[in-house]
């Protein structure tokens, strides 16, 4: 079985080798959760019409997400490897998301938004070409995202 380190820069867990035009790489710890399954039903306060909005676990995640690249932004500034503006072209990512147990969904859909929110991309629409993988880590939960040019 694979584990993270034994992998090379170029080549992923599925043996894919992974472009050269890298644009943006990190690690985000903790477990993102399903957008699909964990969907909270809330009534409008104003209206009373009922909508939904992403889970108390996702919101969660959400926020660590955002504290982390945040943490990384001040620590490190330039150094951290975070572009100084949303990345508005098109990319390819490769996420390796490594959850506590086997119960997880793998869905990746959360990590996209987290980069669109935390302004690491223009719009997740950007994301043209998906490369994503299910590890298990029981100490240690975490996604490792690279967003690479999509050069056609």
């Amino acid at each position: 079985r694979l584990k993270g380190t034994e992998l090379t820069d170029n080549i992923n867990a599925a043996g894919i080798t992974k472009p050269n035009n890298l644009l943006f790489k990190t690690i985000i710890f903790g477990e993102p959760c399903s957008k699909a399954n964990s969907r909270k039903l809330v009534p409008n306060k104003k209206t009373g019409r009922i909508f939904s909005i992403k889970s108390d676990a996702g919101r969660k995640y959400v926020d660590s997400f955002l504290l982390q690249i945040n943490n990384k932004r001040k620590i490190f500034g330039l150094c951290s490897g975070i572009p100084k503006k949303p990345i508005d072209c098109k990319v390819i990512l490769f996420c390796v998301i490594y959850y506590a147990t086997e119960r997880k969904d793998l869905d990746e859909s959360l990590v996209m938004d987290c980069l669109e929110k935390s302004g690491i991309i223009k719009n997740d629409r950007l994301i043209r070409q998906k490369h994503v993988y299910h590890f298990i880590d029981k100490f240690n939960p975490r996604s490792e995202i690279e967003l690479f040019e999509r050069v056609v």
